[in-house]
């Protein structure tokens, strides 16, 4: 008898643990919603800013994460692949390095490029047809990234067009009204040459007319190129030095600190992307106290 009621406790419990398990996986099922992967932080806050609650979206790097040394791992391969598409920048090595295997995997996955249309500059190996990647740390290119995205939201998910539109539109006007105001504050401002290490805002600079000097060679600092890069700093007259949280030479930072300029950090791969830009603008060109 006490075998039988043995045998009928552990029937009564792995029915109940069955029974739980199949309402664990009800309750999973009905939490999950559509989602999408972005490469970077600043294409996840245009893409949110559109797709709103009905979608989640998933960006495979932090804010202080160095797209051009990151290497994803299985489980960023695993999220790509488990979403209902990837809104790639189109222009950041990763990417490059692992489309091929996400294509092999799951050849039905839509892998939208986000910077079609945009205007190219050339970048570091321009000789090599190398382009500038950097074209999302620059609201004119943030409106054709923005409309890139909606076409292709509205295609995956025709049932909330109308959603969709109605936050593009506002998304829109928010970036025209960014770019105005800071086409008027660079009309009225003297400072058009600025400092950076690494070239990342070179679409910016082109968008409003100013110069970019560049103090990043591509190569590991000598002491002799480090003096030529303070005398060209110097020879700049540029008052403001950007400064990114992505630079890690020890013999960069030193030369920056040596540099008797206003030294500003500026984060280009922030998923407060607007407070980025407004960070910048603000440094060169202050708005004017009434």
């Amino acid at each position: 008898m006490k075998t039988i009621s043995r045998h009928i406790t552990f029937a009564v419990l792995a029915t109940l643990a069955y029974a739980a398990l199949l309402l664990s996986a009800c309750r999973i099922t009905s939490k999950t919603q559509p989602s999408v992967v972005v490469s970077i932080q600043p294409q996840r806050f245009l893409l949110e800013a559109i797709a709103g609650s009905k979608v989640e979206v998933m960006c495979l790097l932090t804010d202080e994460s160095n797209p051009e040394t990151y290497e994803p791992d299985m489980k960023v391969m695993m999220a790509i692949e488990r979403s209902d598409a990837y809104f790639t920048m189109g222009t950041i090595g990763y990417e490059l390095a692992i489309l091929s295997k996400i294509k092999s995997n799951n050849p039905d996955l839509p892998i939208i490029n986000t910077s079609k249309g945009v205007n190219f500059m050339d970048g570091h190996d321009a000789d090599e047809g190398d382009v500038d990647p950097h074209v999302w740390v620059s609201v004119c290119n943030a409106k054709i990234i923005a409309a890139n995205m909606y076409t292709h939201l509205v295609e995956l998910y025709p049932q909330w067009k109308k959603y969709f539109t109605k936050r593009y539109q506002a998304l829109q006007a928010r970036l025209n009204k960014m770019d105005q105001e800071f086409t008027s504050r660079f009309q009225a401002s003297a400072d058009s040459v600025f400092l950076v290490w690494h070239p990342t805002l070179s679409y910016l600079a082109r968008d409003y007319g100013l110069t970019q000097v560049s103090l990043d060679n591509g190569k590991e600092p000598t002491v002799n190129n480090l003096r030529s890069h303070l005398d060209l700093a110097r020879q700049s007259g540029a008052k403001v030095l950007f400064i990114q949280p992505q630079i890690d030479s020890r013999q960069a930072s030193e030369l920056l600190s040596s540099l008797d300029v206003k030294k500003v950090n500026f984060n280009p791969m922030s998923s407060k992307w607007d407070e980025e830009l407004y960070k910048f603008v603000d440094a060169l060109a202050p708005k004017t106290q009434n």
